[in-house]
């Protein structure tokens, strides 16, 4: 569990442990089969995962796309299916908007290279 603040990680302990078992909400339940878990929190799952991606260096490599070599909406969605970190509502929006950028410099493009044909 992630909490904005050391208090709301507190009162979750304690309606935790003070909430007898025929109240108990599902999550209630799980979290509370898992003391250590829920004692210890985020904190140990955060620091695990910086020193696996930064410190150990245990992350996806950037790699280097040759200009017109790969379409850029199949790139974004290749990497936003790689990396967790955009949900499915995000990454939609922003495939939507990179569709529109792309598209407009596809629109601009064509008249350019016409005009540079005439001449």
């Amino acid at each position: 569990h992630f909490f904005d603040d050391v208090e709301d990680k507190r009162a979750f302990v304690e309606a935790i442990k003070n909430t007898p078992q025929d109240k108990m909400t599902t999550n209630m339940r799980v979290v509370k089969r898992s003391p250590e878990q829920l004692e210890a929190g985020a904190e140990k799952a955060v620091r695990e995962y910086i020193m696996d991606k930064v410190v150990k260096g245990q992350h996806v490599r950037p790699e280097f796309v040759e200009l017109g070599a790969k379409q850029p909406l199949e790139v974004a969605r290749a990497k936003h299916l790689h990396n967790s970190s955009y949900h499915a509502i995000e990454s939609g929006k922003f495939d939507e908007k990179l569709a529109q950028l792309v598209n407009r410099a596809k629109g601009a493009a064509k008249p350019a290279a016409a005009a540079g044909a005439k001449a």
